[in-house]
């Protein structure tokens, strides 16, 4: 068995980053929502803000994970 047949395609590797990106996105989007309403508390509205902020911080930590396993498939290619 050779080390390169464990390794998924680079097809399938972007592809599993997808959905996460969509749930994301909307979890973003109902997040903003619930914020922006005004008969909220602003308790309602700091957890919906709390749950925004940490929206978006896995928003750009799963966007460079992606980039860097781009890079990683773009890598193996050459190699090989």
């Amino acid at each position: 068995m050779t080390e390169n047949q464990n390794l998924a395609s680079p097809a399938s590797k972007r592809g599993d980053f997808q959905p996460l990106f969509e749930n994301l996105s909307h979890l973003i989007d109902v997040s903003r929502q619930k914020f922006d309403l005004e008969r909220a508390s602003n308790s309602d509205k700091q957890k919906w803000a709390r749950l925004l902020i940490q929206g978006c911080e896995a928003y750009g930590k799963l966007m460079e994970t992606a980039k860097i396993e781009e890079i990683e498939v773009r890598l193996e290619s050459l190699e090989y």
